[in-house]
């Protein structure tokens, strides 16, 4: 008579409008195939969060986590959550070091994760996708006014007020110079990050801290390519 181990079912939230939301559906569907497969028994099931199925009480996914932490709800086993909320949420996590093999572990330290999930000494998640902003210029305009593409900031500042200088010579006011993406959420923050990332030593250089003068540095520049060529 063949036995049939019972599956463990394994409860993962996460948000859809999340900018990896496809990658991370994808990612869970192959590990079901892949468990499936090899037999393991394992089996996560995806709780996806939408604008329409929050509650009345709650106003963004954030919120949602912070209510379950407070709660200490056993609801969810896997919460997937943007490390730029890693302060806010990091009293409520484990210590990913402490469960998890010393192999798997040292497998993220050699990438991103010793900049992205480590919290007071604690390794409270491990990265499964990283964004990157690209920064597009126009080689046409470039082509036009002989100008090389712009290598740093101060750079882009000075080739940028040229050319707008010389388009309104010839009545064009409406040329957008520079477009930096700072809105007001956390779309803002994550390009405040950024910024002040390209300001570091080197290109080997960890993220500086928010309080050293290299981060006063970069929000000083953002001012400045605000004031002087920046139309939002």
């Amino acid at each position: 008579m063949k036995r049939h181990r019972k599956s463990v079912n394994v409860n993962a939230i996460l948000y859809s409008q999340n900018g990896s939301f496809t990658t991370l559906i994808n990612i869970i569907n192959d590990f079901n195939i892949y468990s499936k497969n090899n037999n393991l028994d394992i089996n996560i099931i995806t709780n996806v969060i939408t604008q329409s199925n929050f509650t009345h009480s709650l106003t963004d996914y954030e919120t949602l986590l912070d209510y379950l932490f407070l709660k200490k709800s056993e609801k969810y086993d896997i919460i997937f959550y943007d490390n730029i909320y890693r302060m806010r949420f990091a009293p409520h996590l484990i210590d990913l070091k402490n469960i998890l093999p010393v192999d798997h572990v040292d497998m993220y330290m050699e990438g991103v994760a010793n900049q992205t999930s480590i919290c007071n000494d604690k390794l409270i998640g491990l990265p499964i996708s990283v964004d990157a902003d690209v920064l597009y210029y126009n080689k046409n305009y470039l082509k036009k006014y002989n100008q090389k593409v712009p290598r740093t900031w101060d750079d882009l500042i000075k080739i940028g007020k040229y050319i707008s200088n010389e388009e309104k010579k010839q009545n064009n006011t409406n040329l957008i110079i520079y477009q930096g993406y700072f809105p007001n959420h956390e779309g803002g923050m994550c390009s405040t990050y950024e910024f002040i990332y390209s300001f570091r030593d080197s290109v080997n250089s960890s993220f500086p801290g928010l309080t050293s003068q290299i981060a006063i540095n970069a929000l000083d520049k953002i001012k400045e390519i605000k004031n002087e060529i920046s139309t939002g």
